[in-house]
């Protein structure tokens, strides 16, 4: 289950990064059909990606106010009642810009480095699904979601253009 703290297993993290690196490569430059790649394939490798340290909620970014809500519910048998997993850059928006990028496999890597998650309240995430327009980061400054690192303990407020860098999911 979730904990208090985010501590990746990074041999594991790697791997399974450039497992899933390589399987969106090799379905962009497939014949299959481009319907099912945006639809179905291209989602749930983008998902595996957002969750590669096990479970959707295990990531270093969290909303102080997602957090505040895990600490509320920490005692109830479910303590992310209310959480979502937010896709930083919306993963449609992710699976057009790999579109773009097919058969330029430095743009697609450097897309890829991009894919962000960060936990929120259903509440925020609310709000920043209205903004899907902007730039990933964008919608966070304009909702002034305040964003913590879990990598430190306590977990650490951090300034929003840092987590730019921080909610990454890429390779350690």
């Amino acid at each position: 289950m979730v904990d208090d703290h985010y501590e990746p297993n990074v041999k594991e993290h790697n791997e399974k990064l450039e497992k899933s690196y390589k399987a969106i490569k090799i379905i962009l430059n497939s014949t299959i059909d481009q319907k099912l790649q945006r639809e179905c394939i291209l989602p749930f490798l983008i998902w595996s990606i957002t969750k590669v340290d096990g479970a959707k909620h295990n990531v270093r970014c969290w909303s102080k106010e997602a957090y505040n809500r895990f600490q509320k519910n920490k005692k109830n048998k479910e303590k992310l009642i209310g959480i979502h997993h937010e896709h930083v850059m919306p993963i449609k928006k992710t699976i057009n810009r790999l579109f773009v990028a097919r058969g330029d496999d430095a743009r697609i890597d450097e897309i890829l480095k991009k894919i962000g998650a960060c936990l929120v309240t259903v509440e925020e995430h609310n709000k920043l699904e209205k903004l899907k327009k902007l730039e990933s980061y964008e919608r966070y400054k304009k909702v002034k979601v305040k964003i913590l690192d879990m990598s430190k303990v306590p977990p650490k407020l951090i300034d929003i253009n840092k987590f730019r860098k921080l909610c990454k999911i890429a390779v350690l």
